[in-house]
């Protein structure tokens, strides 16, 4: 569990820092992929994570990690109020028996 390797490209330093974490598995992940594990995550990196689950999240990830927000109810967190936009998105694997669900979340970078 953790950070699952180091070492991204130096691009992927180009805007905000985006962050996706392995919050659910149901069945048996075949990249291995477990609770836990996080990527960082951008335009030029998808840092170990499953090709598949990082085509679905790639135009979200460039949107979050050139200042675009979503909606709230979209698929915001716990943290999240009604009415407010959220840096904050859930995917699920298109593995649907397999499937993990993969949160990413923006860090907002000082400009």
């Amino acid at each position: 569990m953790g950070w699952r390797k180091e070492g991204a490209p130096r691009m992927s330093l180009v805007g905000h820092k985006i962050v996706g974490e392995v919050i659910k598995v149901a069945g048996d992940c075949k990249w291995g992929h477990e609770v836990g594990d996080k990527f960082r995550l951008g335009i030029h990196s998808c840092d170990g994570l499953c090709a598949q689950l990082y085509s679905m999240a790639y135009p979200y990830i460039c949107a979050l990690q050139f200042g675009g927000k979503f909606p709230a109810w979209m698929d915001a967190d716990e943290n999240t109020k009604f009415g407010e936009e959220s840096d904050y998105m859930a995917f699920r694997c298109p593995d649907m028996r397999n499937c993990i669900t993969l949160a990413i979340r923006r860090y907002w970078r000082e400009e």
